[in-house]
């Protein structure tokens, strides 16, 4: 961190937090199960509700299930 100029990680991860504003990219494929093995989501038009699953990398665990509307 200090060879970056920040004091502490609290600072380093505050401009991260702004950088990266919360998004990402999965790359995906015609011929896989809803077009991505490591990002799905799955919308409920009748409840304005979605769920997002991301795979964690090999060997670390199961999908992660994001929820919310």
């Amino acid at each position: 961190m200090e060879e970056n100029a920040y004091a502490d990680y609290t600072a380093w991860n505050k401009d991260w937090q702004v950088e990266w504003s919360g998004q990402f990219s999965v790359l995906g494929s015609r011929d896989t199960t809803a077009g991505n093995q490591s990002c799905q989501a799955a919308v409920s038009l009748r409840r304005g509700a979605y769920r997002l699953s991301i795979a964690a990398a090999r060997g670390i665990g199961e999908p992660l299930p994001i929820t919310g509307s």
